[in-house]
Parts: structure tokens; sequence; C-alpha cells
């Protein structure tokens, strides 16, 4: 009977890690952007907008996610539908982000901001959870692990 409850117990405890995990989808992309995305992973901070790096599933996702609720970043991303050339976007730190308009506003709101100028693209979504300082400062965070591995095609205009 006690073995039954360690086993019982083991499987909760495994099954709560589980749960921890944020799933995130991955792009089907070419060798080259295949690669670049999983060097950018390796080199992605262990905090972003003071949030640790949290577990992701599958564990090999061309992203990652940080804090609860989670800001999740995905490498090779498709640029957003609404963004055209001469949509705005601002530059810090050397990397380029597209920011829909409706999502810079003076009210509370998740934020979807894509880099620009950079191949493969990278996505990053921070929740409402983290309105006004959180997409600033992953902004700040993720410049210099982008700017490594991924090949820049244009700056920010």
């Amino acid at each position: 009977m006690a073995l039954l409850s360690v086993a019982l117990l083991l499987v909760g405890l495994l099954s709560a890690c589980e749960s921890d995990k944020v799933p995130i989808g991955s792009p089907t992309l070419e060798a080259a952007d295949q690669a670049a995305c999983t060097d950018l992973v390796d080199a992605l901070p262990d905090t972003v907008a003071d949030e640790l790096r949290r577990p992701v599933d599958p564990e090999d996702a061309l992203g990652a996610a940080y804090g609860d609720p989670a800001i999740v970043l995905v490498c090779g991303a498709d640029m957003p539908a609404d963004f055209d050339e001469f949509s705005p976007c601002v530059e810090v730190d050397g990397v380029g982000w597209y920011v829909p308009v409706d999502e810079m506003g003076d009210q509370p709101t998740s934020v979807t901001m894509t880099t620009i100028g950079f191949r493969p693209a990278v996505q990053v979504t921070v929740p409402e959870a983290y309105w006004r300082q959180g997409a600033p400062a992953a902004q700040v965070d993720l410049a210099p692990a982008i700017r490594r591995p991924l090949t820049r095609e244009s700056r920010c205009r």
C-alpha cells in the first residue's frame, strides 16, 4: 500500500511539473533559419522583465517563456498581417520592433511585438499583467541575444 501511495505521489508531482510547461508552437523553417533560431534560444537570458525563464513544451521549441502569466518568445514567426512599409517601429539597443498601434495606448493591454529587419523574425507576447514596463524591459533584455545569431537585413525606419 505504501508503495502505491509513493507511486501516486510521484505521478502527481510529474503531472504538476508537466502543467508548468508553457506550450509553444514552432514554425517550420528552412535549415538556416532553424539553426539561427536554435542559436537564439540557446543565447536567451535567464530572466526577462525580471521574470524567470520557464520550461516550454516541446522542450526543443524555437522559443522561450518567462514568468506567470508567461511572456512568450517565438523565433521564426510570420510578420503580422497589418505590418507594411509605413508601419511605425522603434529601435531598442540595435533591434527594431513593430508593435500594433492599438497596443500602444495608455490603457492596460497585452502587447505582441515583432522584430523588424532581422531574419528570422522574432515575436514576443507580453501579457497585460506586465503592462507599461514589461514590453520595454523585454526589448532591452532580449536585444543582445537577438543581435548575435540572427541576420540583420534592414534597419527600423
